[in-house]
């Protein structure tokens, strides 16, 4: 279940999903040709539509995308595979002329060391 958001209409709700995915955006005249190349997807307007979304494996990480505009796709995938998936479009992006910044990537805050452990007696 979601949960309804203020600025959007009450019929419209977002689950949260978090703890585990991020969130990157292409964008430019050539990210449908950078998709193309490293994903096995129809991303053409007739068939992903702006505000469409689609599922599909990206060097074999599964990712959910959106477009979101003419030239402009948002991905979603596991935060686990973020820095290799970050790699492989910054390799791919290099054919096209472009590059990506890598402070556009969320990493979350590692988790704390546990603390050393102790033995019961």
């Amino acid at each position: 279940a979601g949960t309804a958001l203020p600025d959007l209409p009450a019929e419209v709700a977002a689950a949260p999903c978090t703890g585990g995915y991020v969130g990157l955006r292409l964008d430019g005249t050539r990210s449908r040709d950078l998709l193309a190349k490293l994903a096995a997807i129809d991303l053409h307007p007739d068939m992903l539509a702006e505000g469409d979304f689609a599922t599909a494996r990206l060097e074999h990480v599964r990712v959910h995308l959106q477009r979101a505009g003419a030239d402009a796709f948002d991905l979603l995938l596991p935060v686990s595979y973020a820095e290799f998936t970050l790699g492989a479009l910054a390799d791919g992006a290099l054919e096209f002329g472009a590059a990506i910044d890598p402070a556009v990537l969320h990493r979350p805050t590692p988790p704390q060391e546990s603390p050393p452990a102790s033995s019961l007696k």
